[in-house]
């Protein structure tokens, strides 16, 4: 806790905060309070949540217009609030911010089966939502928003690319004289992980992927972050925030990431995954051949590669023990995930 509490405070530390940015807004600030990567403010209307956003007009531009097309339909998003010149976004000292609406509630609990189906339940309402974005962008002119924010059909390619890099991370922790504890964890576990993303690459192959990336209905936005504090409870329906990852791309994509969040901390649970599956058909049917697809998603192990990667290649700034204690926990997992696996093409997919 302490070491996720100094990531934070770094994070907190680059912005710049100051009176002439808040000035720019028609708010009052009274106060304002840290909460993870953001600030809390107390303003003359309401609480907002002030965010550092690292990324570029295009990004700003796709989330502003991709949620402002889910809320014809499902109005449970995040809401920005505008500054005194209408946009979502302030350019303030060489970095973007933006301030939103803080949505009153409890942020779910994976562990409640009645808050899982809620929130299945609503990723179903919301995908629904999105359905046609990508032809709405293209008619209003907005074809190189879609082109710069779609992963449709790239999933098999970066899961080739992921292959390759970790086979490099081999290669050079191989050929190092002096191994450190993270090399010599990686070392251990590696070759397993490889033949995972192998036949995960495998999997996707032989499947309807390249057929599913052709239907329409099968392409949604998807919020690709969905961990519990990305999700708000509030009166038995669930509302998304922090839409930073989102990309155009198909359903599934979103369901894996919901179903690897789900049971993670749950000793890899096969019957969360069936809960998730049984509430998002309630409200959004899935075809046979999509399951196929997820089966080969949810082979590919995302928390192994996103750990080796961000050491490897310094994608973040953590410190050695942060790095060592998170690739011990994605290591002694790795049983319990291949039984779900197992449990998962025998019962779902029966492929």
């Amino acid at each position: 806790m302490e070491r996720l509490r100094y990531r934070e405070k770094q994070d907190l530390v680059t912005y710049s905060l100051s009176t002439k940015l808040f000035n720019q807004y028609d708010l009052k600030i009274y106060d304002l309070v840290p909460l993870r990567s953001v600030f809390v403010l107390y303003t003359d209307k309401g609480e907002k949540i002030l965010k550092k956003i690292k990324y570029d007009e295009n990004r700003i531009k796709f989330i502003e217009e991709s949620l402002n097309y889910i809320s014809k339909t499902f109005d449970r998003v995040m809401k920005f609030y505008k500054n005194k010149k209408g946009d979502i976004y302030t350019f303030w000292e060489g970095e973007y911010y933006c301030i939103m609406d803080v949505i009153e509630g409890r942020e779910c609990q994976f562990s409640n089966p009645l808050e899982l189906s809620i929130t299945s339940r609503s990723l179903g309402q919301l995908h629904k939502s999105s359905l046609g974005f990508t032809n709405y962008c293209k008619e209003k002119g907005n074809s190189e928003l879609v082109k710069l924010n779609s992963n449709v059909g790239k999933t098999i390619e970066d899961f080739k690319k992921a292959l390759n890099n970790t086979k490099e991370f081999k290669r050079r922790v191989s050929n190092l004289k002096y191994k450190n504890d993270f090399d010599n964890i990686f070392m251990m576990n590696v070759d397993r992980h490889l033949y995972q993303m192998e036949k995960s690459i495998e999997i996707l192959e032989h499947s309807d992927f390249n057929l599913l990336v052709k239907e329409e209905d099968k392409i949604v936005i998807c919020h690709k972050d969905l961990a519990y504090h990305n999700i708000i409870i509030k009166e038995d329906q669930a509302y998304f925030i922090d839409f930073d990852y989102s990309m155009i791309d198909l359903r599934v994509v979103d369901l894996c990431n919901l179903i690897n969040k789900a049971i993670k901390s749950f000793v890899f649970d096969f019957t969360r995954a069936e809960d998730v599956l049984y509430d998002y058909k309630s409200e959004n049917f899935l075809e046979t051949n999509e399951i196929g697809v997820l089966y080969g998603l949810l082979y590919f192990p995302e928390d192994f590669y996103s750990i080796t990667n961000n050491y490897y290649n310094k994608v973040k700034s953590w410190d050695e023990g942060v790095f060592i204690d998170k690739i011990k926990k994605k290591c002694e997992y790795f049983h319990y995930r291949e039984e779900f696996l197992n449990s998962f093409k025998n019962k779902v997919f029966c492929g």
